[in-house]
């Protein structure tokens, strides 16, 4: 570097940093004593003069705005040829260092909001910087922004300067699309700068890269905007407005920018976690943040959150962007790329920008160095990963848990199997946990743990992780309905049991039907057939019944008592006070017959005469209970249990207990009923007949009220009706969630989400939704078509060599279908592909080094040749190597060089030769066209030349005969014409001087012929012709001085005969 200058007031302490305008020093004003920044125009910038006045006019200008986050300057001017700026010293570094390290998110938005604020405040001076990128936003020690080279960018307007000095004005991969296209600028150009900014600090890298700056400038004007990963999807409609590709679609000022930030802002600080934007280099091939990006084209095709088209993206809503772009003719869209770069070439190519034509290897090694480097961090995030899961760190505290490591891990490297390995473990840990949750019947803390799993769950390849997950979803799901259903059954027996204690108190005990205290009793054994409540309420029914019918006897009824005792009987045959109301009945009713026929004083019986009348009753009444017995046995044995009418088991063993309610043969008669329905409803139950089933344990529960058998039939059919209930409410969970799963498809298939992003694609979906339903239709071709997509684009991005792409495709493939077929046979194809890469890179590479050597010898046509082989097999073997492009523009520089001294010798077959090499080498050679048409035309004019020349000869053969007509004299006339038409056409042709010389002769000829016949007028007249004529006129002049002596000693002759004719 250059010793520092001199400039007054100023002491140049050392240089801080150089670029390709200026050097900037650290200095000391020495009026105030403070240290600045001392930015000086580089010298070489001053061979255009106008440029110093232009960068100190400007200068001056920006030094007039004040902000506090635009660049202070304290000073402008010039010491002789020294232009020089002074600036306010930043220590703090430049945004461009902090994103290798990694922000905050929080930091990133405070930083974005502060460029935008003084981007809207230059443009409000109707300034526009030009240049926005990170390494010229630089800080100040408290951490605040500031926008450095306000206004230098703009002083390369110069044309000669773009043209001399080869700078360019902005930086390609900050570029909005009308500045890569040149055309007129605002501050809404700024603002797109800023746009990419944000996208770089929310990602890690910036949305469009390529290897040259025609190439990035192409993509800010035609290619869809990226998508963000996950972690940062809320920013994509800002980022889609930021980054629009027409102006008018952006935000208009940088105040609507900073708005639409504390919106955002707004809605993230309900989060608790802490987030942290992970490195860019870390980041270098986290394929979400651009294919999920991106997509993406491809399948990757390019979440369902809606878009904004105008920004130029693929997705939205409808599809519609995409398919408009994919349906676009290829014709058609070519022409429009050759036109924009034409622009952009305008704008960079002939700027010269620096180092676009750098040797590969250089290259080479940096992205071996950045793979190394990214293994490195992929190892280190996996062995933190380790150690957390060791430690128990699953997923808390942020950003040191082993789910925030393997995730990360997994973003650098889809396919470490060690990441995939350690993801499955975490997940299989989550469905333990929440699997042991459900056995404690903690359903919150189940539900936390599914839901863990959920969020990692696209990362595995392991297909039966989603089934368990599935699984434990549906157990979850079953205990979350039961629990409701038992907590709806308490609610309806707690209303029963309310309702029959109100029937009760209305002395509603078996009436009406349906709104009785007995039938709601029932109706709580249903739902609960242990219930203690109802157990006693039925008990105490059948006792109110006894109590009544004993005050009915004592009060006479003896028909109304014995009524109330079938009734009590028909409520519980088995109540323990049955017996002693029915005797109790009895006595009374002989006491009533006894006192009646005292009353009538018929004569009393004697104690034999009573003892004979009971004897004769207990006689009667014992056949008559025989005979009910018997009738009874017979329809039990025959199943008429309660019907017919009057004619069934259940009547006459009622009929005897109300005749004996001790009777143990009608009390077991009836156990045997009971029990019979308590058969007759399993096998109800067994056919899945539970109403029918629920009916018989009704009519068994008033004959067996007490037995295990009626509470473990009423248990099952319980149990059946829970059952029935959880897979009707599981069918339409699986119902419902197959389809809204076949809509979500749907939906990201329309926005371009065929297998990207992670956990919100189409094949995810499909995927999910053949865990319900394995033979679903829809599904199945929704995912078929997507796999077989995939395969296509696998194929092309290992034909194109892009691994990095063809890896994510197949990470997909694998976890979908690890041991799949056609994965297999795609992971094949991309080792064979990258052993042949790698064998061609090592060619490449051995060329490269090859043709540099000889290319710094001494041109020559067999040096040349070898080159120019080198270069197009290097094309070959990558179609866009800058060095071997611009090589091959060396060559048929060469080339055209060796044609043009080749048309200058008139050796037009190695002109036609050269020149031929050029338009098979690099057809697009600006200087190709004119050279090859020169030899086309040399060529041409060269034939005409020789037709004219060649038809002299006709005219010739009439000149053959000289006579004293004009017939040879206007031949040799055409000869001329023809050879002086032969010379304006080709000048140089080498027959044009023998052609003026054999004319030449035929004149000499003539003029001596005509000379010798005395036909001196004719002679002259050929004399005349020829000295009018541009051909060698010595020997015509010569022959003119013999005609001249001969005509006139002719003359003298003929004088002499005269005079001798007279003498005579």
């Amino acid at each position: 570097m250059a010793s520092a200058p001199e400039i007054p007031g100023y002491e140049i302490l050392e240089p801080l940093g150089e670029g390709g305008m200026a050097t900037v020093y650290l200095g000391v004003q020495k009026n105030f004593q403070r240290k600045v920044a001392v930015k000086i125009l580089s010298a070489r910038l001053l061979s255009d003069a106008s440029f110093g006045v232009r960068f100190l006019r400007e200068a001056r200008i920006v030094a007039q705005l004040s902000h506090q986050n635009i660049v202070p300057v304290f000073d402008v001017g010039q010491h002789g040829d020294c232009h020089y700026i002074a600036m306010e010293l930043l220590r703090g570094g430049d945004l461009k260092q902090r994103l290798a390290k990694g922000m905050p998110l929080s930091e990133c938005l405070e930083i974005t909001q502060q460029i935008a604020s003084a981007l809207h405040y230059a443009s409000s001076k109707n300034f526009v910087h030009r240049d926005i990128k990170p390494e010229n936003i630089l800080f100040r020690e408290d951490g605040s922004a500031v926008v450095s080279d306000f206004g230098i960018a703009r002083s390369t307007e110069s044309e000669t300067n773009m043209t001399l000095t080869g700078t360019i004005i902005g930086t390609p991969s900050y570029m909005s699309p009308e500045q890569a296209q040149a055309q007129t600028l605002d501050g809404r150009s700024d603002l797109y700068s800023l746009g990419i900014i944000l996208f770089e600090m929310l990602t890690g890298n910036v949305p469009f890269t390529a290897d040259s700056a025609i190439s990035i400038g192409l993509k800010h004007i035609t290619d869809p905007i990226p998508e963000l990963p996950d972690e940062v999807a809320e920013f994509q409609d800002l980022i889609d407005k930021a980054l629009a590709k027409s102006p008018e679609d952006r935000f208009q000022t940088g105040q609507e920018f900073i708005d639409a930030l504390d919106e955002i802002q707004a809605n993230l600080q309900s989060g608790t976690e802490s987030t942290t934007i992970i490195s860019a280099d870390a980041l270098k091939r986290h394929k979400s943040a651009s294919s999920r990006r991106r997509a993406s084209g491809s399948t990757s095709v390019s979440r369902s959150r809606a878009r904004n088209t105008t920004g130029g993206r693929t997705r939205s809503n409808t599809g519609k962007g995409r398919t408009a772009l994919r349906n676009q003719p290829a014709a058609a869209g070519g022409s429009k790329k050759i036109i924009l770069a034409a622009s952009i070439v305008g704008v960079l190519a002939l700027a010269g920008v620096g180092g676009w034509w750098v040797s590969n290897t250089e290259s080479i090694s940096a992205a071996d160095a950045e793979s190394l480097a990214l293994k490195e961090q992929t190892l280190s995030l996996l062995d933190n990963a380790n150690e957390a899961l060791a430690d128990g760190r699953l997923f808390e505290p942020a950003d040191n848990n082993a789910q925030y490591y393997y995730t990360t891990a997994l973003a650098l490297a889809p396919m470490n199997q060690q990441a995939i390995d350690g993801i499955e473990a975490l997940i299989s840990t989550y469905l333990d946990s929440a699997q042991k949750s459900m056995g404690d019947v903690d359903e919150a803390a189940a539900a936390q743990w599914l839901n863990r799993s959920a969020q990692i769950a696209f990362y595995a390849n392991d297909q039966s992780l989603l089934e368990r997950q599935q699984t434990l979803r549906a157990d979850l799901f079953q205990m979350q309905q039961q629990n409701i259903r038992q907590d709806q059954r308490q609610g309806q027996v707690e209303l029963l049991l309310a309702g029959a204690k109100k029937a009760l108190s209305e002395n509603k005990l078996s009436s009406p039907i349906g709104d009785n205290a007995y039938d709601k009793y029932q109706s709580v054994l249903a739902l609960d057939p242990e219930n203690n409540s109802a157990l006693e309420g039925i008990a105490n029914i059948a006792a109110t019944f006894l109590q009544q019918s004993t005050a009915e006897a004592q009060k006479g009824n003896f028909i109304r008592a014995r009524a109330l005792i079938a009734a009590a009987i028909q409520v519980d045959s088995q109540h323990p006070n049955l017996q002693v109301a029915q005797t109790t009945i009895n006595d009374l009713e002989a006491k009533k017959r006894s006192d009646d026929m005292r009353l009538a004083k018929q004569k009393p019986l004697s104690p034999e005469e009573i003892a004979q009348q009971k004897a004769a009753a207990q006689k009667a009444r014992i056949e008559q209970i025989t005979g009910l017995l018997a009738g009874a046995a017979k329809d039990l044995q025959e199943d008429r249990l309660q019907s017919p009418a009057g004619n069934n088991a259940v009547a006459k063993f009622r009929s005897v207990l109300q005749l004996d309610p001790s009777n143990l043969d009608a009390l077991e008669g009836l156990q045997k009923v009971g029990e019979k329905y308590v058969v007759l409803a399993n096998a109800q139950l067994k056919n899945l007949k539970i109403d029918k089933a629920d009916s018989y344990l009704n009519i068994a529960q008033k004959l067996v009220p007490n037995s295990q058998q009626l509470f473990a039939a009423r248990r099952a059919v319980l149990d059946a009706r829970e059952d029935r209930a959880i897979q009707r409410e599981l069918e339409l969970e699986r119902q419902r969630q197959i389809k809204e799963l076949l809509a979500a498809a749907k939906k990201d298939q329309d926005a371009g989400r065929l297998s990207a992003p992670l956990g919100n694609n189409a094949l995810e979906k499909f995927s999910q939704v053949l865990v319900l339903d394995p033979i679903n239709t829809s599904a199945n071709s929704g995912r078929n078509k997507i796999v077989d997509q995939l395969v296509v684009d696998t194929g092309k991005a290992i034909k194109a060599n892009q691994f990095d792409q063809a890896e994510a495709y197949i990470g997909t493939m694998s976890r979908f279908f690890p041991k799949g077929s056609k994965t297999r046979s795609l992971k094949n194809d991309l080792a064979k592909a990258k052993e042949v890469y790698a064998r061609l890179q090592r060619e490449k590479n051995g060329l490269l080094k090859r043709a540099e050597r000889l290319a710094e010898k001494s041109p020559s046509d067999t040096n040349n040749s070898q080159l120019r082989a080198m270069y197009k097999r290097i094309l070959e073997i990558e179609s866009n190597n800058s060095a071997a492009n611009v090589g091959l523009m060396k060559v048929g520089d060469y080339d055209l060089g060796i044609a043009n001294t080749a048309i200058q010798a008139r050796n037009y077959q190695k002109a036609s030769l050269h020149i031929n090499y050029v338009e098979q080498s690099t057809s697009d050679h600006p200087g190709l066209a004119a050279m090859k048409k020169r030899v086309e035309d040399a060529i041409a004019a060269q034939a005409e030349a020789e037709g004219l020349i060649e038809s002299t000869s006709g005219h010739y053969a009439k000149a053959q005969k000289l006579s004293d007509d004009n017939i040879a004299r206007n031949a040799l006339k055409a000869v001329y014409r023809d050879i002086l038409a032969a010379k304006t056409v080709d000048p140089g042709h080498p027959k044009i001087t023998p052609a003026l010389e054999q004319l030449e002769e035929k004149y000499v000829d003539s003029i001596a012929y005509y000379s010798e016949k005395k036909s001196f007028t004719r002679g002259k007249e050929m004399i005349e012709d020829a000295l009018s004529m541009d051909i060698p006129l010595q020997r015509i002049v010569e022959q003119q001085e013999l005609l001249l002596i001969n005509e006139k000693e002719f003359k003298e002759k003929k004088k002499r005969l005269t005079r001798q004719m007279g003498v005579f």
